[in-house]
């Protein structure tokens, strides 16, 4: 039997059927590796459950239910309580204004103007400051015990903190390892 050029042989298909073989177990090997990873590390937090966990510390520090800050209403107390809410998300959840003014049934020129007016006020107000500061430390311990306790390590602001080796001990001790030990930034405002 004789291949001409263009035809397929036998040798051909055999040499293209242990390519094939050899990709599947490769395959194999890779999602066997993957579901490995994935056992070790547990289920990382979603970006919802995240922005949940920031809308349930601003809810309770502000008094101001969860609910209301998703709704259309404009009192000053929701209105600021969402803007203080729409600011932490965006400072510690990777997303754009368009998705963060989604997040809350809003535009994206809401979640942009709601960072400008929280640091107005910042600016302007030392007791806003002080409870904006301590707003943020508490969101951040909140997010690293979730994100830790998920074995996530690999997102944003976290990234470098091992939890078994560099920072043993409690969720203050990991942000402190993290920070450098320097006590500077979102610890001073726990401490302070």
């Amino acid at each position: 039997m004789t291949v001409h050029p263009g035809e397929i042989g036998p040798k051909q298909v055999a040499a293209a059927f242990r390519d094939l073989r050899t990709a599947m177990a490769r395959l194999e090997w890779l999602l066997a590796r993957a579901e490995e990873c994935k056992s070790r590390l547990g289920v990382a937090p979603s970006i919802t459950e995240q922005a949940e966990i920031i809308a349930s510390i601003v809810a309770r520090r502000t008094g101001v239910p969860e609910q209301m800050m998703h709704s259309p209403v404009r009192s000053e107390e929701v209105v600021r309580a969402r803007q203080i809410c729409m600011t932490l998300t965006r400072k510690f959840i990777p997303m754009s204004t368009w998705a963060l003014g989604r997040l809350f049934e809003r535009d994206k020129s809401s979640a942009s103007v709601a960072a400008k007016v929280v640091q107005n006020n910042c600016d302007t107000d030392p007791s806003f400051k002080r409870e904006y500061e301590a707003a943020t430390a508490e969101v951040a311990l909140a997010l690293i015990k979730c994100r830790v306790g998920s074995g996530e390590c690999g997102m944003g602001w976290i990234s470098e903190l091992d939890a078994k080796t560099r920072c043993k001990g409690t969720a203050m001790r990991q942000l402190e390892c993290f920070q450098g030990g320097n006590g500077n930034g979102v610890v001073e405002a726990v401490k302070g």
